[in-house]
């Protein structure tokens, strides 16, 4: 029956946007605003252009990686899609990295700029896709701004290899544009591009293995696509919105991939031994480390100082207040929302999407050694910048002084941002630079003083990188990587037995090392000891038969015997 209240055909989440109007009335508004912050996202950034490679990563996927190096050849190709390197499944990444190198050659300029112009296109599609949702080109562009240069957006833009957290984001936006053009009832058609962007993401980064979850929080709001008893019985939304059940129906698909997705990405990370196991790192310290994280990430949004590339774990549960205090800031803003979901439904749809976008990377499935990275908020906060901006502006009036508070807020907010992201972006020059900020604001960092004394050891500056190398064994005694690049400086030095002492140690941590027993017979090959080189030259072989430094050091030997 028709319901002629008005009274009770108002849906207590706003009016719906306006989906059906001609795209191109909202795809081509905002022209200037798309201008105002494609110019600023750059002027921020553009000191990268003349940014170096950092040797943490980047020689993995750039650097010293010969298939990535020799460009877009069909067999390096091919290996893109079957290679687990980097403890995971990311073909996309890596042809993305591959066409840099085919077009531009090694140079990390081009890297640079790439990584750039993808966040650009990432910052242009926030605003259009907000915008298009909400129907508010301002507060669209506000949040795109927030996402564009907020100091926590350093790290994936500047740092090479976290082209895959940026190709994934562009891809997923992507899907959601499909996704809204399904939602105009305009053909199944933009579901199916909408999969298939959604696989493209998860095939550069399995970062929005949520993202079924996200679509279900946007019909809520701001697509206003749930039946509910109110709108069901008013004409003008009846068509447009599905029960609970049809909503999580039609995305059976995106769930199916994100499964999929999720085992695989487990399955490849424990192949490569990133997992650890609960005896290594137990339940309680997981749980109690991803709760304080959700806090820090929080606090460093609010006020983003002491910002690290690498963050050493407690090596146990955090302390008992930090945890307190974090659950208590994490209960209180989700009762917040909860309590505000019909008069504020923004509130409950960004704070979910933070909580949940984080939940693959919070810890509770523990690889490496980090506690937390700022890198894994570059989806997550996006949320958060939603609900605040429109929670801000529904708390102001429009009119008179608050509307100039709110304008001269958001300038200056902008305005800190560019502030801080520009002497934060200062850091990632190179790798010395990087590593020796991360040592002034992450305390005891055995990863921050092994990689400043690797920098500083390609300088020639010896003996300030075994001080460094020395301060990273006392905090960590078994640590490969400080052993291995020790005992190259001491290799350099000629420092023959203390060398093979910091190697054979390296391998008392990583008994199956090709590089290590490698770096063996280097040492072997310049004291004369042939037949000890082409011992641990094979036996680098025999665990990697690929590894070509090996094969080419027992080509060497050969060479050395025959004369």
């Amino acid at each position: 029956m028709r319901n002629d209240n008005p009274s009770r055909g108002v849906d207590p989440r706003g009016p719906r946007p306006a989906l059906n109007q001609p795209a191109h009335c909202v795809w081509t508004a905002g022209a200037g605003l798309i201008v105002l912050l494609v110019g600023l996202t750059v002027a921020v950034f553009w000191p990268v252009h003349a940014f170096d490679f950092v040797r943490y990563d980047d020689p993995l996927y750039v650097v010293d990686n010969p298939h990535v190096r020799s460009g877009l050849d069909f067999k390096d190709m091919l290996w893109a899609f079957y290679t687990g390197e980097s403890a995971s499944w990311q073909p996309i990444t890596w042809l993305s990295l591959m066409l840099d190198a085919e077009a531009f050659g090694p140079n990390p300029r081009a890297f640079h700029l790439t990584n750039l112009a993808i966040h650009v296109l990432n910052v242009v599609l926030v605003f259009l896709l907000l915008q298009r949702m909400t129907g508010d080109a301002w507060k669209s562009a506000f949040v795109a701004a927030l996402f564009a240069i907020h100091p926590l957006r350093v790290e994936p833009v500047a740092w090479i290899s976290e082209r895959k957290g940026l190709l994934s984001m562009l891809f997923g936006l992507l899907a959601l544009a499909a996704y809204l053009r399904y939602a105009q009832a305009r053909g199944r058609r933009w579901l199916v591009l909408s999969l298939a962007a959604y696989l493209a993401s998860l095939m550069s980064k399995q970062m929005l293995v949520t993202f079924p979850f996200l679509l279900l929080l946007l019909d809520y709001w701001p697509l206003k696509r749930v039946r509910t008893p109110v709108n069901a019985t008013t004409e003008s939304t009846a068509d447009a919105t599905r029960t609970p059940a049809e909503l999580l129906r039609e995305k059976i698909p995106f769930f199916v991939l994100a499964l999929l997705f999720s085992v695989s990405a487990y399955a490849v990370q424990n192949w490569a031994g990133a997992i650890s196991t609960f005896a290594e790192m137990p339940m309680t310290v997981r749980v109690t480390n991803a709760t304080v994280a959700y806090a820090v990430y929080l606090a460093k949004t609010l006020w983003p100082t002491h910002l690290a590339v690498y963050y050493p774990h407690w090596g146990h549960a955090p302390p008992a207040a930090h945890v307190a205090a974090s659950a208590l800031v994490l209960f209180v803003l989700t009762a917040l929302a909860i309590h505000q979901r019909t008069r504020h439904p923004y509130l409950i749809v960004g704070w979910l999407w933070y909580l949940g976008s984080l939940v693959p990377v919070i810890g509770l499935v523990h690889i490496g050694g980090a506690k937390w990275a700022i890198r894994y908020t570059y989806v997550p906060l996006l949320g958060v910048f939603i609900a605040v901006t429109w929670l801000v502006d529904s708390l102001m009036s429009s009119r008179g002084w608050q509307r100039q508070l709110k304008w001269a807020a958001a300038l200056a907010t902008i305005a800190a941002c560019a502030l801080v992201s520009s002497r934060e972006l200062e850091h990632w020059r190179d790798t010395l630079a990087l590593f020796t900020h991360a040592l002034k604001v992450a305390d005891e960092n055995t990863v921050a003083y092994n990689n400043a004394g690797n920098a500083l050891a390609r300088l020639g500056r010896y003996d300030e990188a075994i001080e460094l190398y020395e301060r990273a064994l006392e905090l960590k005694p078994t640590d490969f990587d400080t052993h291995i690049n020790y005992g190259v400086a001491l290799y350099d030095l000629k420092q023959w037995d203390s060398a093979i002492g910091h190697y054979r140690e390296a391998l008392k941590a990583e008994p199956d090392s090709s590089v290590a027993r490698n770096h063996l017979g280097n040492v072997f090959f310049a004291r004369g000891q042939y037949d000890e080189a082409a011992e641990s030259f094979r036996a680098a072989l025999a665990i990697d038969a690929t590894f070509e430094p090996a094969r080419h050091g027992l080509e060497l030997v050969e060479r050395a015997r025959a004369k």
